[in-house]
């Protein structure tokens, strides 16, 4: 399995990013990684091809987006950025996923322009893997879409569903529809009408109904969904109100597309690892694969 890393991190030294790639081929010796960026900048940091099996490898290219960058202007300035190279590598085939920690508004949107989502995907969604005191809850949609009708929500459920089953070991995840009132699902009819998609599927047992922040909280769904506004929110807020826990910081998942892609929220090594982790585990379970086959059932299913 080979995993891209995008090495080109602001102003960050690269020193955390090679020793997050150095652990994760120190746990996986099936795992290979190649770093993305400018060879000049992290070759000092390099350990000997000796040292890790020819296992760590560098794929060069001469420019950065800054984290500040506004995303569709500096991608189109700067074509050999290393985001647009580590989608390049997936939509090739050269890699199985990609990580990175570069500026999140530019991995969306090259995403979306260079790569094809997977079979009966409506709409792709970036999953964020909240820490709450019942565990792990997955929240999407958090940035990808602004809005989300109904039929949106409702695969944005499976996605995450099938996240929490075959990445989080929930064998049986219970999905909720995000509220932002203290009334039911019957209050609001995107909600309604999603309900009600998902009581005319297989997933009709495993939909909680209404979901509320303190039920996110309190992890009392596996899985919570919402539009790409209310999730891109809640999540802010959710990293602002953990801001003293060490641990508060979530990662972040592309759903939807032919490949992996993991968001990093920063540059710093244990975060790294933990997204490194994160792509290792998504490619090793064939989440794609169990993705497309649920989404297609679903979408004969609707059809009849």
């Amino acid at each position: 399995m080979r995993l891209a890393l995008d090495a080109r991190i602001g102003d960050h030294a690269p020193g955390p990013l090679i020793a997050a790639a150095l652990h994760a081929l120190a746990a996986d010796p099936d795992l290979e990684v190649l770093l993305v960026g400018d060879q000049a900048l992290f070759q000092p940091f390099l350990p000997r091809p000796d040292d890790t099996g020819e296992r760590l490898d560098v794929f060069h290219c001469s420019q950065a987006i800054r984290l500040t960058e506004p995303a569709v202007s500096a991608l189109r300035e700067k074509p050999d950025n290393s985001i647009s190279r580590c989608w390049q590598l997936l939509g090739e085939h050269r890699v199985a996923g990609v990580i990175s920690a570069g500026n999140p508004e530019a991995v969306l949107a090259e995403g979306l322009r260079r790569h094809r989502l997977l079979k009966a995907v409506r709409r792709p969604a970036l999953a964020a893997l909240l820490p709450t005191r019942g565990g792990t809850c997955v929240l999407l949609d958090t940035g990808v879409s602004v809005s989300a009708g109904p039929e949106h929500l409702f695969q944005y459920g499976i996605l995450g569903g099938l996240l929490a089953r075959h990445v989080l070991a929930r064998p049986q995840p219970v999905v909720g529809l995000l509220h932002a009132g203290v009334e039911g699902p019957e209050g609001d009819p995107l909600l309604r009408e999603a309900q009600t998609l998902f009581e005319a599927s297989s997933w009709r047992e495993r939909c909680h109904g209404r979901a509320t922040v303190h039920d996110l909280a309190q992890a009392t769904c596996d899985v919570v969904v919402c539009d790409g506004r209310t999730g891109w929110l809640v999540r802010q807020c959710w990293h602002e109100a953990r801001a003293a826990n060490e641990s508060g910081q979530s990662g972040a998942t592309l759903l939807g597309f032919d490949g992996v892609c993991v968001l990093c929220p920063s540059p710093e090594e244990q975060g790294l690892m933990e997204a490194l982790d994160l792509a290792v585990r998504q490619v090793r379970s064939r989440l794609n694969d169990a993705l497309e086959q649920e989404l297609g059932d679903a979408a004969k299913s609707s059809s009849h």
